[in-house]
């Protein structure tokens, strides 16, 4: 065998001079029975039943306040501006339905893109949240307590660390 027939990476063998044949390695394939591990993305932190919970809080205090905002809207509002009679009562009245309209449907939609920026773990939608918490001190007893928790949760070193890196 001459040497421009020899390959630079065969192996020879010392008695015969021949090429060593090296076995093929063969590709691993999947077994059917084993389920495919599905890889986490490692962009985005895991987000803690913690922030899920508060976010759920969110929409249920969020979804009364728009339906009440909505049949504020609906219901009163056309039957006093058909009553033109006093003028003065119908500008006191148009303005209080505002009012009503503004606090119960407005905060309900806040409380709603509150609680899907904690879901998306934005740190605007934590300190809405914070904002939110400090109102609800107001209600006594039950909006005191949990506006508390919520607040102590939120400005937990760890809650801030990850929506700090997340948002």
């Amino acid at each position: 065998m001459s040497e421009e027939f020899k390959t630079q990476d065969a192996e020879m063998r010392p008695e015969k001079n021949e090429p060593v044949k090296k076995p093929v390695e063969k590709p691993e394939i999947p077994s059917p029975l084993k389920a495919p591990q599905a890889e986490k993305p490692t962009s985005h932190p895991e987000r803690p039943e913690g922030i899920v919970l508060l976010a759920i809080y969110h929409f249920l205090v969020a979804v009364p306040g728009i339906i009440i905002g909505i049949l504020i809207l609906i219901i009163p509002v056309p039957a006093v501006a058909v009553s033109v009679s006093d003028v003065i009562g119908l500008t006191a009245a148009l303005a209080g339905l505002a009012l009503a309209i503004l606090l119960t449907g407005g905060l309900g939609i806040v409380y709603l893109i509150t609680g899907i920026g904690l879901l998306y773990m934005q740190n605007w939608a934590r300190w809405m949240a914070i904002a939110l918490a400090i109102l609800s001190l107001l209600f006594i007893p039950i909006g005191t307590i949990i506006g508390a928790i919520v607040l102590v949760y939120l400005f937990n070193e760890p809650v801030k660390r990850l929506f700090e890196h997340a948002g």
